[in-house]
């Protein structure tokens, strides 16, 4: 990992930063619509970015984590989502983004959230030891993409729905 980062929760100062840092990082993803930058905007404007961590390296925001509550159709209350993430374009593949989701699940623990769950790359998430459930299901994408990780025995089960704000677009 780069040194030295420092893992910090958002303050006022980062929203501008937070913004251009997530549209840049998604702007080569294939699989992005373009949203992402607006998305967490939108969820900081709606009281539901239940956490905001940062990364800095020498005074400049270079990766930043975004978890909100979900919702699941059985009532299940303490799940929250992951995403979007984002890494400073040149700085992927150095830890970051690791060190990001880590401390992320690790403040969730300690709320005592039930989950957290995400739609992403298994091989990429299930190094931090989120599975892959028929307990709870999220029909607009591929099942494989969809992954939890409990905190506590999954006795939830249902359609999970993300936070209004993830349908932000900008317009």
């Amino acid at each position: 990992m780069l040194s030295p980062i420092i893992i910090r929760p958002e303050q006022p100062a980062d929203i501008e930063a937070i913004y251009d840092l997530t549209r840049r990082a998604f702007a080569p993803m294939s699989f992005s619509d373009q949203t992402e930058h607006y998305i967490v905007n939108a969820l900081r404007a709606q009281g539901a970015l239940t956490l905001s961590l940062v990364a800095e390296h020498a005074g400049h925001v270079v990766g930043h984590v975004a978890f909100s509550p979900a919702s699941i159709s059985d009532g299940s209350t303490g799940w929250y989502a992951l995403g979007p993430i984002s890494v400073e374009p040149s700085l992927q593949g150095r830890g970051i983004g690791r060190a990001l989701v880590t401390h992320g699940l690790q403040i969730l623990a300690g709320l005592g959230a039930t989950g957290c769950l995400l739609i992403g790359n298994p091989k990429l998430y299930q190094r931090f030891g989120f599975i892959h459930t028929t307990d709870l299901t999220y029909s607009p994408v591929d099942a494989l993409h969809f992954l939890i990780y409990p905190f506590k025995p999954n006795t939830s089960r249902g359609e999970i729905s993300f936070h209004p704000a993830f349908e932000a677009n900008g317009r």
